[in-house]
């Protein structure tokens, strides 16, 4: 027998497994939104995109929550909320959008009846997703062995990798038409019972599981591991279904907005995860936690210094700070801390960009580091705040080769110019000339 004849063997052997795995698990559960308008009147909801049948009939306007099945945030944006409430089996009060596909589509069957998707799926995932999801040569054999490896025990970790590899998939030069919507309808499916298993599992805890995990903050320790790869895996894909979206004859909304729901889902799965940091520093994801050593201030360039400079310029002429103690002059200081210390952020992540630093884990820290003020403020589309995400985008546009960041630089940048082209002053417009230069929209 010849070694190709194994590896065939093994990735079938591997793939009964799963899907034997998976198929005790999901008991057959789905997890499907309505759009806006069924919402509203109570009805059934197809979910079809760019308009459901329901409306399509009405002739009325149809509107879904985002454009993807990715968003598990509060419609607030303060990161001083607690984590989502798992003791609740009504997933729309956790503010999951999701989009399910039809009953009778990409549905887990018994080992003898398995889909080849799962395999084409899995495949990929061994071969290919978990190199492109990598950040450095320490990251591969945790995505590629580890991972998978704890999935056949954790059916909602399984469907994760089913969901970004079914993206990664769709997102290729070489996927088209059918098969393109099939697969992202897939990964929709597979995300929507990820997340669905996911808040299940983590509200009915066994006994010893809940005593230990009073000590990491509520989660598990006997599987945090399973709780942070599934929560990458879920950042990943919040970033790649607007793409796929964007690559559709549908209207897209603003780019910000999706970016900053993004941000929100980043900064919810870090705090969530907070207490088991410790904890999975020493686990097998210890190669997650590697630093580049790059020091990010002591290697910025002239030019980016002068963008800097810029910003810190335009942030005092517009927020002056006085000494008076009224409540305007109380709210300006607070604005005016909450963009410096953004900018603080900023100089760290673009001096790690000019010192060849490892970009992803930064631009995530960098997500996840500004102040929960900042986060409010592109949500309510402050003219400053998207000049310094503007910014951000550099780096987006630095690691445009990434299949799942593709053209978020450029898209998030033609948004905020849109918004700031409303904007009257226009005291933003010389700060944006070295991201315009550097960034080709």
């Amino acid at each position: 027998m010849s070694a190709d004849d194994y590896i065939a063997r093994g990735i079938l052997g591997l793939m009964w497994i799963c899907i034997h795995v998976v198929d005790a698990y999901t008991g057959g559960q789905k997890v499907a939104p309505l759009c806006s308008e069924c919402k509203r009147r109570s009805v059934k909801c197809d979910e079809k995109r760019p308009r459901c049948f329901n409306c399509e009939n009405r002739r009325t306007a149809c509107h879904y929550a985002t454009s993807g099945p990715w968003l598990w945030a509060s419609p607030s944006t303060s990161d001083e909320q607690e984590p989502p409430d798992h003791g609740t089996s009504d997933l729309e009060s956790q503010h999951l959008s999701i989009l399910a596909t039809p009953k009778h589509q990409h549905q887990f069957h018994h080992p003898h009846e398995f889909n080849t998707q799962h395999l084409r799926l899995l495949l990929n995932w061994t071969t290919s997703t978990c190199h492109t999801i990598s950040r450095t040569h320490a990251d591969p054999p945790v995505w590629q062995h580890t991972v998978p490896e704890r999935a056949l025990s954790c059916p909602y970790l399984l469907h994760g990798i089913f969901a970004v590899s079914a993206l990664h998939l769709a997102l290729s030069t070489n996927c088209q038409g059918a098969d393109k919507q099939s697969l992202i309808e897939a990964a929709s499916h597979h995300q929507s019972c990820a997340i669905a298993m996911f808040t299940t599992a983590d509200a009915t805890p066994t006994a010893a599981a809940a005593a230990a995990a009073a000590t990491e903050g509520g989660l598990d320790p006997s599987t945090r591991l399973e709780s942070f790869a599934l929560s990458a895996l879920l950042i990943g894909a919040a970033f790649a279904f607007p793409l796929t979206v964007a690559t559709q004859s549908q209207p897209a909304p603003n780019a910000v907005d999706e970016l900053v729901e993004v941000f929100q889902l980043s900064r919810k799965m870090i705090k969530y995860l907070a207490p088991a940091m410790h904890g999975l520093r020493q686990s097998e994801l210890s190669a997650f936690f590697l630093l580049d050593g790059v020091n990010g201030e002591a290697n910025l360039s002239a030019s980016a210094r002068g963008a800097i400079e810029a910003l810190t310029e335009l942030v005092d002429t517009m927020y002056p700070v006085h000494v008076t103690n009224n409540d305007d002059d109380n709210h300006q200081r607070q604005q005016h801390r909450i963009l410096i210390d953004t900018i603080a952020c900023l100089v760290t992540l673009l001096g790690k960009l000019d010192g060849g630093g490892e970009m992803i884990a930064s631009s995530f820290d960098w997500i996840n580091e500004v102040p929960a003020g900042y986060v409010e403020l592109l949500q309510a589309h402050d003219p400053l705040a998207l000049v310094i995400l503007a910014h951000f985008c550099v780096v987006l546009y630095w690691l445009r080769e990434r299949w799942w960041v593709g053209a978020w630089s450029g898209r998030v940048l033609r948004g905020i110019l849109e918004i700031l082209d409303n904007d009257e002053s226009g005291a933003w417009r010389g700060a944006l000339d070295w991201v315009l230069d550097a960034v080709k929209v």
